[in-house]
Order: C-alpha cells, then sequence, then structure tokens
C-alpha cells in the first residue's frame, strides 16, 4: 500500500516562530490602536524572543497568539507550560482571541508588502522537506492541510521552487481542525484512510486523529516542547526527527 502523505506546514515544512513574532505582535498593536509597529525580528529583544520561543509550540492559530501575550504579560512560570494548561487559559480570552484574529491576518499581509523577502527570511524553511514533498507531489500523493493561510503557504512554496495546485492545500478558513481536514481529504481523494500519513508538530492536532484511526506523526525537528513528545509517546504517535522511515517509497 503506498502511502498519501498529508503535511502541516509551520513547524513541519518551515519554523515559522520570528514571523509569528512580528505578526502577533503588530497584531496586538493594532488591536490597541498602537500604530509603531515593527517589520524586523532585530527589533525585538532577546528576552521576548526567548519566552515567545517557549509558547509558540501551544498555538493552534492566529487567535490564539493573543492568549500567548497574556500569559507573557501575566508574569506567570512559563517554563512548566502544557498544551492541556495552555489550552484552558485560551478558553478564558476567547471572546477577546476571535476581535483580535483579523487583525493577526492583516498584519502579515501588510508585513509582506512592506518588505517581501524580509519576510520570507523570517520563516526557516527546511529545504530536505521541500525536496521530500516535491517527490510526493509527482507522485500525486501530497496535500498540506494548515492553520497558516493558504496565500502565505503558496508563497513560500513558490520561493523554493515548489508549485502546488491550491485545492491540495487545505487552510483554517476552510476547516477548524485537523480531523477535519483530514476527513474532508478522504472526500476529495481517492485514497483510504489506511493510506493517509498524517505529519503535524503540535500534539493538540495530532490527537485526534490518532484516536481517529489515522496514522499520525509527530514533526519533532522543529521546536516541540517536551511535555508535548511524553504526551505523543503516551498515545503511541511516533516522533519523527527526519522522513528516513519513508524514504524507501
Amino acid at each position: 500500500m503506498t502511502n498519501f502523505y498529508v503535511f502541516d506546514f509551520d513547524g513541519v515544512v518551515c519554523d515559522s516562530t520570528n514571523e509569528c513574532l512580528v505578526c502577533s505582535s503588530n497584531a496586538m498593536k493594532k488591536l490597541t490602536g498602537n500604530s509603531n509597529y515593527n517589520y524586523r525580528i532585530s527589533e525585538f529583544d532577546e528576552d521576548l524572543q526567548e519566552r515567545f520561543t517557549v509558547l509558540r509550540p501551544f498555538v493552534k492559530g492566529g487567535s490564539q497568539y493573543y492568549t500567548l501575550f497574556q500569559i507573557l504579560n501575566s508574569g506567570m512560570n512559563i517554563k512548566n507550560m502544557t498544551q492541556s494548561l495552555f489550552d484552558q487559559m485560551h478558553k478564558t480570552f476567547f471572546i477577546e482571541s476571535e476581535e483580535y484574529k483579523p487583525y493577526f491576518y492583516q498584519a502579515r499581509k501588510e508585513l509582506q508588502e512592506y518588505n517581501f523577502l524580509n519576510w520570507l527570511e523570517l520563516h526557516t524553511v527546511y529545504e530536505w522537506v521541500i525536496d521530500f514533498l516535491k517527490i510526493q507531489l509527482t507522485s500525486n500523493r501530497l496535500m498540506i492541510a494548515t492553520l497558516k493561510d493558504k496565500d502565505s503557504v503558496l508563497k513560500i512554496l513558490e520561493h523554493y521552487n515548489l508549485v502546488i495546485d491550491p485545492s491540495l492545500i487545505i487552510d483554517q478558513f476552510e476547516v477548524k481542525t485537523k480531523l477535519e481536514a483530514l476527513d474532508k481529504i478522504l472526500d476529495l481523494q481517492d485514497v483510504s484512510k489506511e493510506e493517509i500519513v498524517f505529519i503535524d508538530d503540535n500534539i493538540a492536532h495530532l490527537m485526534e486523529p490518532k484516536s481517529d484511526g489515522f496514522k499520525s506523526f509527530m514533526a519533532a525537528w522543529s521546536n516541540v516542547s517536551e511535555s508535548s513528545k511524553a504526551l505523543a509517546k503516551a498515545n503511541n504517535i511516533d516522533i519523527l526527527n527526519d522522513l528516513k522511515i519513508f524514504s524507501g517509497e
């Protein structure tokens, strides 16, 4: 049986931590009426970058950066943060986060327009993953399921000479969860659940698909917390440091 691959994007194809810090910070300023925007990662102090990086793996979509900043501003000890605790805190800020969400995507669009090359350079792209995607795309065995916006994904992939049909990308404007995305792929593609290999870096995105019978793998080559890795192991979700186990196809 030949695998059909479904890849997450942020944290799997690329590390977008710096880009998300810039966008989410500017979105917070938009929300409060502050127009003193920053566009380069060098304009942020190292302490903020480090604390943001600790919390970034727990974020599941643009709206949740509002919760991330509330946690940062609270002064709480973030070293012991877990996905369940972050999710619990997000429920407290759900209404405010939804109000914040459009500002996040507006800030991303403005960042691209301000200096497109700078926006690209805020992403650390794993070119060996891109190479794997190219092979699977040639074999018509690939889709991307992401909570990033589709337009940004297409721009990044095109820059790395991977031109993909937009219909092969399901983004956060089409689905709310990764399980919903996988079920949609079953409807769109002539594949069975047993053929699908789902790769994501966020434990919260992996739990439901795993429970529903999808072959689910955690990509740990980016920024994944130790608590998330432990939860993956407890739920029999295999942890990948590379894609070598699939290289024989």
